[in-house]
């Protein structure tokens, strides 16, 4: 039991650095020196982080705002679409009248070939004479 005693003794000697005060300060000084080298990797990787936070957060506005503009692009795009269709809808109609006077359009010019011919060997006779 005294060798447990004296054995938790040492070690809580050693913990507050009691026990060998030039091996305690030797490894105070490296621990500390371990601490610092940590500590400064700690801040430059956050010093990164925070950079790259604030690109992120650019990038972020910069699509908050392309997305607020969206809604009126859209209006716009809606307009031009009823002008297209009411543009497409007065062709089409235009269309349809054109297909249905085709077929007048076509005898008419077979009607007008049919006299061209006959005006043309009216007049080979008229010639011939």
């Amino acid at each position: 039991m005294k060798r447990l005693e004296a054995r938790i003794s040492e070690l809580e000697a050693e913990f507050n650095g009691q026990s060998n005060p030039g091996q305690s300060h030797r490894q105070v000084v490296e621990t500390q020196q371990k601490s610092d080298a940590l500590e400064a990797q700690m801040q430059k990787r956050l010093a990164g982080v925070k950079k790259g936070m604030a690109g992120l957060h650019e990038r972020l506005r910069s699509m908050e705002l392309t997305l607020a503009k969206l809604p009126e692009q859209f209006k716009g795009l809606k307009a031009q679409n009823k002008e297209t269709e009411r543009e497409q809808a007065t062709c089409t109609g235009q269309i349809e009248v054109l297909r249905e006077a085709l077929p007048g359009h076509s005898r008419n010019v077979a009607e007008c070939q049919q006299r061209a011919n006959e005006l043309c060997t009216l007049a080979e006779s008229l010639l011939v004479e």
